[in-house]
């Protein structure tokens, strides 16, 4: 425990390490190399000296992993869906030695490694708004109708842009259906086109395969009422 309060900077240097092979293999194979910590194992041992010798038949490349997250699963339902894990690697007999004279070195051991493979191509890779709707537009005043700018950047990744189209679709209320009671919905107003016409004018434009369409329509409907 300390005493004094303190701030002290430290430089950080990140990696980015092309992968070698498909995301899936190469991932079984980086935790072949870096085995999972058998931390029972280690809870168990007599000594310190035991705790040594077990950790080099643990590590047989001297790391170990304290812990593994799916980012994947983390961001379901968000425009980010291409694969990705991260990790806690490191091998904490080592990092003992540091410990003992400076307690505050555990706060880069284990080291953090991530992998992740490249985003979906979707139909071109982009970046995506994350809430593209009309009311988050700035139309221009001169006709013919033209968005002048788009708002609300907060939510922006890269992903599928299918995604924002899937979006806009399911904010577009027809003046045949119920009126939303928390989002303005203009596109109710005589003289707005169907959702079908937007579909099909995208595809159009961009060349986009939209067979899966109803498939990111759904997406959005269950991310707006989670």
């Amino acid at each position: 425990m300390t005493t004094q309060s303190t701030a002290t900077d430290h430089a950080d240097r990140r990696l980015v390490v092309a992968l070698p092979g498909p995301y899936d293999q190469v991932r079984e194979h980086y935790e072949t190399l870096v085995p999972e910590a058998d931390l029972g194992r280690f809870s168990r041992a007599a000594s310190w000296q035991a705790t040594v010798e077990l950790a080099k038949v643990n590590a047989l490349h001297g790391f170990m992993r304290y812990y593994r997250g799916d980012i994947t699963a983390v961001m379901a339902g968000s425009p980010s869906s291409w694969k990705a894990t991260q990790y806690l690697m490191g091998n904490h007999t080592i990092a003992e030695r540091m410990f003992r004279h400076d307690p505050s070195v555990m706060l880069h051991a284990p080291l953090r490694t991530q992998l992740r493979a490249a985003p979906p191509a979707g139909p071109g890779g982009a970046v995506v708004h994350g809430d593209f709707r009309l009311d988050n537009c700035i139309m221009a005043r001169q006709m013919p109708p033209s968005v002048a700018a788009v708002l609300d950047w907060e939510l922006a990744t890269l992903g599928d842009p299918l995604a924002d189209l899937g979006l806009l679709l399911f904010y577009w209320r027809q003046n045949d259906e119920a009126k939303p009671v928390l989002t303005p919905a203009p596109s109710m107003l005589q003289g707005f086109p169907p959702r079908s016409y937007l579909a099909d004018r995208y595809a159009k434009r961009t060349g986009a395969d939209i067979s899966d369409l109803t498939a990111y329509v759904a997406l959005a409907t269950s991310s707006s009422r989670s």
